[in-house]
């Protein structure tokens, strides 16, 4: 059995982006042996999670990302990381942000340091 992986990449080379706006992801096919094979995909505006959970108004939205077991990222809201949840799609952060290659390797290595994504406020009163 193999796992499906996105990783927000906009340069197709660096882990970066917000995960709701990015375009550009990085997709890798893990096998049981720790062997990958990747492709470069590129959604359209009405493509990105943003769009889909704010946007659509349909009420069974869909979304390429929800074909995936697990969405890395360097920044996602709680409010996406639950709605992908939903999708069957664990999102995670990652802070450091080497090429996506590198994520991957340690992902599978174990080594891999990953965030959840904390609840922020937005009511801005100070």
């Amino acid at each position: 059995m193999s796992t499906k992986i996105a990783v927000t990449s906009v340069d197709k080379i660096s882990m970066t982006g917000h995960a709701g706006n990015c375009t550009n992801y990085t997709i890798y096919t893990v096998d049981d042996k720790g062997n990958y094979e990747k492709e470069f995909i590129e959604l359209s505006k009405k493509e990105t999670l943003k769009f889909t959970f704010h946007a659509d108004k349909s009420e069974n939205p869909t979304n390429y990302l929800f074909d995936m077991d697990l969405l890395l990222t360097t920044h996602i809201g709680v409010n996406g990381v639950n709605k992908l949840a939903k999708q069957g799609v664990k999102a995670l952060i990652v802070k450091e942000a080497p090429s996506t290659d590198e994520v991957i390797d340690k992902l599978i290595g174990g080594t891999l340091e990953v965030y959840e994504a904390m609840p922020h406020d937005h009511s801005h009163n100070h």
